[in-house]
């Protein structure tokens, strides 16, 4: 009974030494990805510098739909009652795996990034998909549960996708760059802090903001809207001191709103360089 129980045992080993040994042959999917680190304030910059965000990305012009020919997975998309339903279809198997929206591979197509953009009937949100295994499987994904609206530019390299976001803050007029980075082992939402954001029309005491609607040029005050001027197009140019911000009109003229006893906006002629 020893002997055999002995037996028994080895077995147990050798067997589970083998399944190691396969796995470690096979190696994961993702293995040597994310391996770089993440410098977040590095890569804010960056992404500052890289504004202004194409007008396309929130237009009516689209990304043209993923060419996956000569791959193994294809995208099959039908219309539902609250929009259309899209699935990962393995050619070889049939076999369908649900996804957000349409898949958009990276440059060797091991990846696929699903940018679905904000909806109240449908599923809204970002994901990237690894499209080298088998099923698919996601590596990240984030549902859109707060108000900012993501949209893509595109893949730079594998381990980056380049996005554009929009409503950070309730005032936000423009869209901004933004980013995910495979970094560290995972994957890393990159873009600017409401803070960071908040900072650019923050007055010089940082009591007030300024920002500029398509017909508003509005002040903030303690959270709330104190003034709005009506203007057409205006675009925020700065705080002269705490009680006058200045905006720019398309005519080249300069509306200035500033605080007395109450709030004034005056137009005048921009003076010639």
């Amino acid at each position: 009974m020893c002997v055999f129980g002995v037996c028994l045992y080895a077995m147990r080993w050798i067997h589970l030494i083998g399944i190691m040994m396969c796995a470690a042959a096979a190696g994961p999917a993702w293995a040597g990805d994310c391996a770089g680190s993440l410098d977040v304030r590095r890569a804010r910059l960056e992404l500052r510098l890289k504004q202004p965000v194409p007008a396309w990305v929130f237009g009516g012009e689209k990304l043209g739909l993923p060419d996956l020919a000569g791959r193994r997975l294809a995208v099959d998309w039908q219309p539902g009652h609250r929009g259309a339903l899209y699935h990962l279809v393995d050619t070889a198997n049939g076999a369908a795996t649900a996804i957000g929206g349409v898949p958009y591979p990276s440059p060797s197509g091991k990846r696929a990034v699903v940018v679905a953009p904000d909806s109240p009937y449908v599923w809204s949100g970002t994901e990237i998909w690894r499209l080298d295994s088998t099923p698919p499987h996601t590596e990240w994904e984030q549902d859109s549960a707060s108000p900012a609206d993501y949209a893509l530019q595109g893949w730079q390299g594998e381990d980056s996708v380049l996005l554009a976001v929009r409503g950070l803050v309730p005032e936000q007029t423009a869209p901004l760059p933004a980013a995910l980075v495979c970094a560290d082992g995972r994957w890393h939402l990159i873009h600017p802090t409401e803070a960071e954001w908040l900072a650019r029309y923050r007055s010089p005491m940082g009591q007030r903001h300024a920002f500029a609607r398509q017909r508003w040029a509005v002040i903030w005050q303690n959270g709330e809207q104190v003034f709005a001027a009506p203007a057409d197009h205006p675009v925020f140019e700065g705080w002269q001191d705490e009680d006058t911000a200045v905006f720019g009109l398309p005519d080249g003229d300069t509306l200035t709103v500033r605080h007395e006893d109450l709030w004034r906006a005056v137009k005048t002629k921009r003076s010639p360089p």
